[in-house]
């Protein structure tokens, strides 16, 4: 489900609830019922108001007669800068199957930020699950998106920058595991200040191993390694210092 019908859900759960306002701008409501599918509904929730902004959250329980049960939660927050909403609906069931959806998101004068996700465990023992966050404003980005297949297979992206007067980075990768047991990946960091820059590219298999090489780069020279490493093979390392004029030199360390 999309994380707007999660939030959509939150509020509309805060509606329909018996709802009663005291003098301080404070609601509560409580209560349950039985309800036609042989169980109980149980709702819970509370709203305040001030000066800076209000928050609203509510709970729901719900069985039934077979012994399946669902809970529901979710909130929302304003104040005088950013606004946010969080909501998460869990369902169990006789058959020992378990599913949770999950989601947020927040929003200030200079950007957002949300997250969502999902996970199934089903019947027969075997989970799935995705994940997603995300993230913008003036000063850059970052995704990220996950997922766990039923068969063991996965995989893994991230993709993100940010620069500000004072420096930059910025990230970028993936990974992919597979249902024989197999992997490969890759990632690349980077950044830079006043003081110099660095970059770092990392790659990993389940047949050749790590590999991973990275420079940083200042006003009195440059550094660079070079490191390998396999399971069972052992690694190696090597590094390289150069001074400002590019002669390489002894590294101090």
């Amino acid at each position: 489900m999309k994380k707007t019908l999660f939030l959509a859900a939150a509020a509309a759960a805060m509606m329909i609830i018996p709802a009663q306002a005291d003098a301080a701008g404070r609601i509560k409501a409580r209560g349950a019922r039985v309800n036609d599918a042989g169980g109980v509904t149980a709702v819970a929730g509370s709203c305040a108001r001030g000066a800076a902004g209000g928050a609203c959250r509510t709970r729901t329980v719900r069985t039934d007669g077979a012994g399946n049960a669902t809970a529901a939660s979710g909130a929302c927050a304003r104040g005088a800068n950013a606004a946010g909403c969080r909501a998460a609906t869990t369902t169990r069931n006789v058959d020992g199957s378990v599913s949770r959806n999950s989601a947020a998101g927040v929003a200030t004068a200079t950007g957002s930020a949300s997250r969502q996700g999902q996970y199934m465990r089903n019947a027969d023992g075997t989970v799935s699950a995705n994940r997603s966050a995300t993230a913008s404003g003036q000063n850059g980005y970052y995704n990220a998106q996950s997922q766990r297949n039923p068969d063991g297979s996965a995989y893994r992206t991230v993709d993100g920058a940010y620069a500000t007067e004072n420096g930059s980075r910025a990230v970028s990768g993936g990974y992919t595991r597979n249902a024989d047991g197999t992997y490969s990946g890759a990632r690349t960091t980077s950044g830079s200040n006043t003081n110099g820059a660095y970059k770092t590219d990392t790659t990993v298999s389940s047949e050749t191993g790590l590999a991973r090489s990275g420079m940083a780069v200042g006003e009195n020279g440059s550094v660079s390694a070079e490191t390998t490493y396999k399971r069972g093979e052992g690694g190696s390392r090597n590094i390289t210092c150069m001074d400002a004029s590019g002669a390489v030199v002894a590294c101090p360390f």
